[in-house]
């Protein structure tokens, strides 16, 4: 694993950390192999069999029942665990190319999507927000700022989508030669699907789970982390625009890869093999582009970046396209220049769409709470998914006297309204690293590194727990309690702060076990210290809003902290 760690940059990270990174890895591999195999003509086979109206339909039906589904089983893989969620959705995924294997008519083809959107409502989001939750336990030590992640999501994207993207390829070719080949890659897809439901069923554990175990039991209901994940969502102006923008994104990009997408790939290639193989090109240059946007992501702000990156890569990837399909009109037969014009189109735009995926997932990581992650996860694409259901049913029954260029035109205007959207939703957002308009009664300088007296702490005096952890959360939750009541988000804080009193305790008793503080360990008390205040402050500030009850908590933890400094025993 040692070579795979150089490829993924993660040589700073622990062992444990490394192996949370690696299981990740090798799981997104698998089940990205098992779904993409018939991804490059499993819409053109309902277009054979039914037509495009039939297409719009059946997407339609489908973007409907996985809406209804995505969200409440995004909370349950909050509130129940991630594993058994995502094995019941590859059991799901099985039953779908199973019965795709044996539809022949409109009724069998919509059974077997429906079930598909059920296998895509549970699955969506899961392993991500799995692996984000491990990583900000295991790695947040090594990796405060982030980079190391950022960097990792580019590179295992573009390490994925190398060794992935053969797989269009080999679909192709295994669908191509035989009238029923198609059907013998859908069965392949089924027997894989119950094979990842066993393996995730085994192996989906890490460090944040015994912990977030623990929060469960004696945390709130399924239908309470329900609520609160809607609440989130709307929660501030940053959030209500961001979802504003990804529900005209998302709404715009299922429609665009249900209909307009593979039928450009054969418009321009003339057959299954020609366009798997174009699509594979892609996916293998935009994987090193994938790689190379991971590096650069780690120089730019995502404040300025993310809605940069999504206004150019609209222009690049809606503009671009139209101009080339209305200038070189599809014919179903191998066109050269129409390939290679496509081919960079493409590539091109993915690069800026690569950059502002991978910042936005910083973001992310960053503002929204850990119980809720997976439910946020899946409820942006649900809204996604309800706009997009009428829309890709009214293209899917029109798309033949409108053509596809002026569909998108249509998707045009749409992104670039969605891009617009993020640069507003950008004037609110804070980064951790950035000043805040907040006053502490203690300065946070007074706990950096440079500040550090080792002549404080004398080798080989004898010290003891300078406060009880105890005192201090009661002190908390007395101002907490100041106007006569907790809220939701005073609750969470209080949690977040307790963890963190709970694990600098931990770590003042383990270096006092033989009452001897050595420099070495004054100075690592010292760094949790500063974290801790940071975490909190990071906690408040997400959102843009700093209430007064959350300042005042902050300033008591941050005055009430040096009480947890070890005193020398006289």
């Amino acid at each position: 694993m040692g070579f795979l760690a150089r490829r993924l940059n993660v040589e700073l990270l622990s062992p444990e950390g490394q192996s949370l990174v690696f299981k990740f890895f090798w799981l997104t591999f698998l089940a990205a192999v098992v779904n993409i195999v018939s991804s490059t003509f499993i819409y053109l086979h309902v277009i054979d069999l039914e037509g495009f109206a039939a297409l719009g339909t059946i997407m339609a039906i489908s973007f409907l029942v996985s809406a209804v589904t995505d969200f409440p089983t995004g909370v349950l893989a909050d509130w129940l665990g991630h594993r058994w969620v995502l094995a019941f959705a590859y059991v799901l995924y099985a039953g779908s190319y199973g019965l795709l294997f044996l539809a022949t008519d409109f009724n069998g083809l919509v059974a077997a999507f429906v079930v598909l959107a059920l296998a895509n409502g549970q699955a969506s989001g899961a392993l991500q927000s799995w692996f984000d939750n491990q990583y900000k336990f295991a790695c947040m030590k090594e990796d405060p700022r982030r980079e190391t992640y950022r960097e990792l999501m580019g590179k295992s994207t573009m390490y994925l989508q190398y060794g992935s993207s053969i797989f269009f390829v080999i679909g192709g070719v295994i669908a191509a030669p035989i009238a029923s080949g198609r059907n013998v890659v859908f069965a392949l897809q089924a027997v894989g699907s119950i094979a990842m439901a066993v393996l995730f069923a085994m192996t989906l554990r890490g460090p944040a789970d015994e912990e977030g175990k623990k929060k469960k039991e004696d945390g709130p209901g399924y239908f309470t982390l329900l609520g609160r994940g809607i609440k989130f969502a709307f929660s501030s102006k940053l959030m209500i625009l961001i979802v504003l923008s990804t529900v005209l994104i998302s709404a715009v990009g299922m429609t665009w890869y249900t209909l307009v997408l593979f039928p450009v790939y054969f418009g321009y290639t003339g057959s299954d093999i020609g366009a798997s193989g174009l699509r594979w090109l892609i996916w293998f240059i935009g994987a090193y582009l994938s790689g190379k946007a991971g590096t650069l992501s780690k120089r730019l702000a995502e404040k300025q970046w993310i809605p940069r990156a999504d206004l150019i890569g609209m222009l690049i990837f809606f503009g671009a396209t139209a101009a080339i399909l209305t200038f070189i009109p599809l014919t179903d037969t191998l066109n050269y220049l129409g390939t290679g014009l496509i081919f960079l189109d493409f590539i091109a735009a993915g690069f800026f769409f690569s950059i502002s995926r991978l910042l936005s997932q910083k973001m992310y990581l960053e503002i929204i709470p850990d119980d809720m992650r997976n439910s946020i996860y899946s409820l942006l694409p649900t809204l996604g998914m309800l706009a997009g259901a009428p829309l890709v049913y009214f293209l899917g029954g029109v798309m033949e006297e409108i053509g596809f260029v002026t569909a998108i035109y249509v998707f045009t205007i749409i992104g670039l309204t969605s891009a617009l959207i993020k640069f507003m939703a950008m004037r609110y957002y804070v980064p951790p690293d950035e000043p805040k308009d907040v006053e502490f009664i203690i300065p946070y300088d007074i706990y950096s590194f440079s500040n550090f007296e080792p002549v404080a702490y004398p080798i080989g005096a004898a010290w003891e727990m300078g406060h009880d952890i105890s005192d201090i959360w009661a002190e908390l939750v007395e101002v907490a309690l100041e106007d006569g009541q907790i809220t939701r988000e005073e609750a969470d804080l209080l949690d977040i702060i307790m963890n963190n009193l709970e694990f600098y305790g931990e770590a003042v008793e383990i270096a006092l076990q033989d009452n001897v503080l050595s420099d070495d360990e004054a100075k690592q008390l010292m760094v949790f210290r500063s974290e801790l205040i940071q975490d909190v402050e990071r906690e408040i500030t997400k959102d843009g809003n700093v209430t007064p009850e959350e300042l005042k908590l902050l300033n008591m933890l941050a005055s009430q902290i040096e009480k947890m400094l070890p005193e020398r025993k006289d």
